[in-house]
């Protein structure tokens, strides 16, 4: 869901009456009823909101068009309802659409008790260049539509209102209804045939003939479908003067089968959805009902001569307050409706309000206001006071004088408060907080302590009055609580003890003054959490025993298995005091921490731990919740990847039914085996299928447990991190990325392999007879390959993207393959499994071998591959650049104590497990699982290039097409696969725009120029991956770093904008976005240079200062003894001048980049045929060289998400915060690594979160034996 700014909202009925007064013909001349805010009052320059000749609207029912609730309807999660209607007077449309789909957790929609009206904030709009007027202008195109959403926690309503112009030109009407028009029918008609008695018609029967010759053409049960043009009644009513007016509405003037012309009514087809209101047959019911205006507004004498004429409008009122959700809300006793001719006050409008609302109601008005709209609670406090002393309301001066207490401040406290740090309130739209605490920072250490005194005043009434943490923060300056205490630190409530005091030193450290303020911000902490070691610290000023992470505390005690009970865990801990006797207090310590992770009160007590600190763990039944995963030496990523993995319905079914699918190695089979564009030798088959036997059991016990944790051995971890070679970059390959420098991958990938653990059971000697012979490609055909997307880093080293092609054609325009795939008999494919959409997708590929040097080992021997090595990329001409990358550091590793002799192999297997683990990350163990398998498993087809087709290429690969546009104009045309989308995020970004960096046009390096290319998708897949880049190297340093940019996620995403289309409009739609995005860029540059580099500090304001301190200085230097240098007299009104120019600039450069991005967020609004839900996240909080892992996962099915944590797994009680809204405040910040979106309209099929059955004493797939 994408975030927005605090801002002012309305109640529905607040809305409801804006929706009647509000006239687009009107709207440029003042303030946007529907969008903007309601101006602050001043009753000296008072503006009234209605412009002078605005419509007060008269709505009625457009019943062919809406979908309104009964009378007694509840809204459902589901529900969706519109009413359509337009207005008696001036024939304004308006579509009202009120949504509640969308939202698995929002159960709860409005109106309920504690929120007995919605509460809209504009989300955002769209409105055509400029105002609309009823007068000559085509509905196309014309339509100003906005969206707003309630602001309720737990209520998922969307609410898109349309405004549309009228469909019949004031030109058109006058040609039907111009009484001389007719007339001159009237004698045309008579004088043509002087034979026929001809009756003059007028404007009403006009009107009601074209009206009726429409619903004929409507009704489907109509026997008339033509006329003669000869008709009289049409003679006299439309003559020939109307022909164009009646093919724009469809007619069509034909011959009959005499030879007679003859006019065919318009035949639209059925509307498919009622909702659609852009066919044919919707534009010709809403002619329809004006025409029946039209004609019920004319003279009753020209009505009195239409027989049967019934046309009874009905007011649509009633139906648009039970779609808001407001019928019988609570009123004053001593009020009425509101009167459009008596205006209420308008600090109603202020509040979201109506005159007519109850106290109670007015104060829901007046919270929900300041709820959405912070900055401007103190207007909303003197709209309360004032509106409290006009109603003599009890209850409402309560609640003033209540709030009065409680330090709330006024308009007044406020405006003083912005004048004493020179900000403009004009301006207040670009002032952030860090700003205003940049200038209190700056000037604080200059002043004495009375000038401080009312220096953190003024900064604490700007807090209130922004609803502001940090400027609270800032000007009180004191720590009384667990809250403020993790806050003035920069920590939250899950940070761990030991980097608590590392916090505590960076604050020291920047400004030794803060020490004291410090140390009780650690005292606090200390306390609350009963921390020894943050306790022993502050005594000693030593770091004394912090809180050990559990999987260091399984390491230290030499305890592989997390799943054994107390008592094997005491005899170890006993064991291993009789062993080392002097690591009494490191084992006392490691145990405190299994204690309270395993909720062991027996174990806490063996250690003298307090009990209170113990917490039993509790949960839903087994057979109802997802197990936990041991982490067995720094193996989170494992197992976030392995929950992940289970949770797909399909994947899971093929790794437990492995046998039915294993790969038959022949030597007929193994020549053809080719994955990742890499021929697999039979050892990598041969360890491949022991991995996925081994993965096999893993899952077994995670359906079978009976236990909330699941078991597997360091053998498996090591299984998984041992990589195949070839498919490292056959990773790459299948990466649709944008062509932009990565950065560090090449550099953490280079390292991973070289410290993959391996035994002699493991590791593969190279041979001859392992590789089939004509395996390998062509080197021309490779380096023409890899140079089509190879991109350079800063470093000089080179990346290699979505290169699955087949460049073996002069014509790359025709690589596209069309030829039949072979296909094995026999075998079930992801398709049938899922029983929905799907195909084997005919696609070329390129042989790797030589890009890697024909290497098929599963590990790199560490002391044969250096760290330092130069790397080379290739080009099209077949050159070899070489370049060397940057120094790099390996991952800081934990000093290792010193294990008992009798477990020293077991140990070094460990630790060479941990050692790889921490140079992992989620996605690469993703991608390495997916290989193993796919390696392991027999085909059930092959493409053109001999690549391997199977179940889970059809699970999770989907196709792509690039297309790159050559300096003489020429485009190639090429397609390839890919399983995951590589994002990257140098700035925080909304979902939609991080992709659009990945399809968009943008330029590319080929043959050593720069041309134009795009990228779009083919075919989706079922399950759609996202790798974001939270990798960086700063060259400065020399070193690497996260990337901790915020991505902003939806719910729901449509994927229509980057799929590869024949639609026309869709296709301009790309390319406009295409220009908006360089126009946005454009923008962007130019705020940022106005803004800075520093926070606080733009490009105005430091010139104000600066001309604030130069005219400070103006006495000094015209005392002549003080032996000053002089100072120009203009020099401090120039600058003044410049920063008002400059001032004036930035905000009109971000009012700009603000309406563009509204443009941007609506523009594919009505493609919606590609949806894709959010189904997992793959978290990671830390550094490049630590961290930890875990992973969301959605259960659609039970509506919740779910934390995979290790060994613990729990409901998120709320994901808008958690997982769409996280914390910005914690550090190090948790950030997504790897995104899953599901396919909307087969997600039951794909994926199944919970499968367990812990009742089942046999697990499938064991053998039962018997005696023979």
């Amino acid at each position: 869901m994408l975030s927005q700014p605090a801002r002012a909202g309305k109640t529905a009925p607040r809305l409801l009456e804006d929706l009647l007064s509000y006239d687009p013909r009107t709207a440029s001349t003042g303030k946007n009823l529907l969008a903007d805010p309601a101006p602050i009052y001043d009753e000296k320059a008072y503006v009234p909101r209605l412009p002078r000749n605005s419509c007060r609207h008269q709505y009625i029912l457009n019943d062919l068009q809406s979908e309104t609730p009964f009378l007694d309807d509840r809204s459902g999660q589901d529900s969706k309802r519109r009413v359509t209607s337009i207005c008696q007077n001036c024939r304004c449309h308006l579509t009202v659409t009120l949504d509640f789909g969308g939202s698995a957790w929002k159960t709860a929609p409005c109106p309920t008790a504690e929120r007995p009206l919605h509460f809209f904030v504009l989300q955002s709009r769209r409105e055509p260049p400029d105002p609309w007027l009823s007068e000559d202008v085509s509905v196309t195109g014309r339509e100003q539509e906005y969206w707003f959403r309630c602001t309720a926690r737990r209520c998922a309503a969307t609410l898109t209102v349309k405004v549309s112009p009228p469909r019949l030109t004031s030109e058109q009407i006058n040609l039907l209804t111009d009484s001389h028009r007719v007339r001159m029918r009237y004698n045309a008609a008579a004088a043509a045939d002087s034979t026929r008695n001809f009756e003059e018609a007028n404007g009403a029967l006009v009107l009601y003939r074209l009206r009726t010759y429409l619903r004929d053409s409507l009704d489907p049960k109509s026997t008339r479908s033509e006329f003669p043009k000869k008709n009289k009644v049409f003679l006299v009513s439309f003559g020939r003067d109307c022909d164009d007016l009646l093919r724009s509405l469809g007619f069509a003037d034909e011959t009959d089968l005499e030879g007679e012309p003859i006019w065919c009514l318009p035949r639209p087809p059925p509307k498919v959805d009622k909702f659609d209101q852009s066919s044919h047959r919707a534009f010709l019911e809403d002619v329809m009902e004006e025409l029946g205006i039209l004609t019920l507004n004319r003279p009753a004498s020209e009505r009195s001569l239409i027989k049967n004429f019934n046309y009874q409008p009905i007011p649509s009122r009633k139906d648009l307050e039970r779609v808001l959700g407001m019928l019988d809300y609570e009123k004053s006793s001593s009020s009425r409706r509101y009167d459009p001719g008596t205006p209420e006050h308008p600090y109603y409008a202020s509040l979201g309000a109506v005159a007519d609302f109850s106290d109670n109601l007015l104060l829901y008005s007046y919270d929900r206001q300041v709820e959405s709209d912070g900055q401007n609670s103190p207007y909303y406090f003197e709209c309360l006071q004032d509106l409290a002393t006009g109603r003599n309301s009890e209850t409402l001066q309560t609640k003033v004088a209540t709030l009065a207490s409680q330090d709330q401040i006024s308009r007044k406290d406020v405006a003083k408060a912005y004048k004493y740090f020179g900000i403009d309130e004009n301006h207040l739209e670009i002032v952030s907080d860090d700003h205003i605490l940049g200038l209190f920072q700056s000037r604080i250490p200059d002043i004495g302590p009375a000038q401080e005194t009312e220096m953190r005043d003024m900064l604490r009434t700007l807090a209130r009055a922004r609803n502001s943490a940090l400027l609270s923060n800032a000007a009180s300056d004191t720590i009384e609580t667990y809250g403020q205490a993790l806050s003035w630190l920069g920590a939250e409530v899950t940070t761990p003890d030991d980097f608590i005091l590392t916090l505590f030193k960076m604050k020291v450290d920047e400004s030794p003054s803060h020490r004291e303020t410090a140390q009780k911000a650690v005292q606090l902490v200390a306390d609350t959490r009963k921390s020894e070691g943050l306790q022993t610290f502050l005594m000693t000023g030593e770091i004394g025993e912090s809180e050990l992470e559990p999987a260091e505390a399984y390491r230290i005690l030499d305890i592989p298995d997390r799943t054994i009970d107390d008592d094997f865990i005491i005899s170890i801990y006993e064991l291993r005091l009789e062993e080392a006797p002097i690591r009494e207090k490191e084992f006392a310590r490691a145990l405190k921490s299994i204690a309270k992770e395993k909720g062991s009160r027996r174990l806490a007590g063996i250690v003298g731990l307090d009990q209170s600190s113990i917490k039993s763990p509790v949960g839903p039944p087994l057979q109802e919740w997802p197990v936990g995963l041991p982490n067995l030496a720094n193996t989170c990523y494992l197992n976030s990847v392995v929950q992940l993995l289970f949770s797909l319905k399909p994947f899971r079914d093929l790794v437990l039914n492995f046998e039915r699918y294993k790969m038959d190695m022949t030597p007929q089979n193994m020549p053809e085996k080719r994955v990742g564009g890499a021929i697999r030798t039979v050892k990598e088959v041969e360890l491949s299928q022991q991995f996925v036997s081994a993965l096999g059991k893993v899952f077994n016990d995670m359906i079978y447990a009976d236990t909330r944790i699941a078991k597997y051995d360091t053998e498996f971890a090591r299984l998984t991190l041992a990589s195949l070679s070839k498919d490292l970059l056959s990773r790459r390959r299948s990466t649709v990325s944008a062509n932009r420098p990565s950065i560090m991958q090449d550099v953490q990938s280079e390292q991973r392999l070289q410290t993959l653990p391996e035994s002699d059971s493991t590791r593969i000697e190279q041979t001859s007879s392992d590789q089939p012979s004509g395996s390998r490609a062509s080197s021309q055909e490779t380096l023409v390959e890899i140079s089509l997307t190879e991109s350079s880093n800063r470093d000089g080293s080179k990346d290699i993207h979505m290169t699955d092609i087949d460049t073996s054609q002069t014509d790359r325009s025709k690589v596209k393959d069309t030829t039949n795939d072979q296909t094995m008999g026999g075998q079930s494919t992801v398709t049938d499994m899922l029983d929905g959409e799907g195909s084997n997708e005919h696609i070329e590929h390129a042989s790797t071998e030589s890009a890697v040097n024909g290497d098929d080992a599963m590990a790199i021997e560490p002391s044969t591959t250096s760290g330092h090595d130069s790397k080379s990329s290739l080009t099209t001409n077949g050159t070899t650049n070489t370049a060397n990358p940057p120094p790099t550091r390996a991952a800081p590793k934990p000093e290792l104590p010193p294990r008992p002799n009798e477990n020293g192999q077991k140990n070094s297997q460990i630790s060479a497990v941990e050692d790889t683990a921490k140079q992992q990350d989620a996605a690469e163990v993703t991608d390495n699982i997916v290989s193993k398998l796919r390696t392991a498993i027999k085909p059930t087809g092959f493409d053109s290039r001999g690549e391997q087709m199977d179940q889970i290429r059809e699970l999770l690969f989907g196709t792509q097409k690039d297309v790159i546009v050559r300096a003489d104009g020429k485009e190639d045309t090429i397609t390839s696969i890919f399983d995951n989308i590589r994002l990257h995020l140098p700035t925080s970004l909304h979902i939609y725009d991080a992709l659009d960096d990945v399809f968009d046009i943008q330029d590319k390096e080929l043959d050593g120029g720069i041309v134009q290319g795009h990228t779009a998708i083919e075919s989706r897949p079922p399950v759609l991956g996202m790798q974001v880049e939270r990798g960086g190297w700063d060259d400065t340093k020399k070193q690497s770093y996260k990337i901790e940019n915020h991505l902003q996620l939806e719910d729901i995403i449509y994927l229509d904008r980057y799929m590869d289309s024949d639609d026309p409009q869709l296709n301009r739609m790309k390319q406009q976005k295409w220009q908006w995005r360089k126009e946005r860029a454009a923008l962007q540059a130019e705020r940022a240079i106005l803004v800075g580099p520093h926070k606080g500090m733009d490009a105005p304001t430091t010139i104000g200062e600066a001309a604030r301190f130069i005219t400070s200085l103006e006495g000094v230097a015209k005392n002549e003894n003080s032996g000053a240098p002089s100072i120009d007299d203009d020099l401090a009104p120039s600058l003044q001048r410049k920063a008002a120019e400059l001032e004036h600039l930035l905000a009109q450069t971000t009012q700009n980049l603000e309406k563009l991005s509204r443009k941007m967020n609506s523009q594919f609004s009505k493609y919606q045929s590609a949806p894709y839900r959010l189904y997992a996240l793959c978290m990671h909080r830390g550094n490049p060289g630590f961290g930890h892992y875990w992973v969301y996962i959605h259960d659609f099915a039970n509506g919740i998400w779910r934390k995979y944590n290790d060994e613990r797994v729990e409901k998120v009680n709320d994901p808008g915060v958690e997982i769409f809204q996280p914390s910005k405040e914690s550090s190090p910040i948790p950030t997504p690594h790897y995104v899953i979106y599901i396919r909307d309209d087969i997600k039951e099929l794909v994926v199944e979160p919970v499968c367990r059955d812990p009742t089942q004493t046999r697990r499938r797939g064991e053998v039962e034996m018997k005696d023979a």
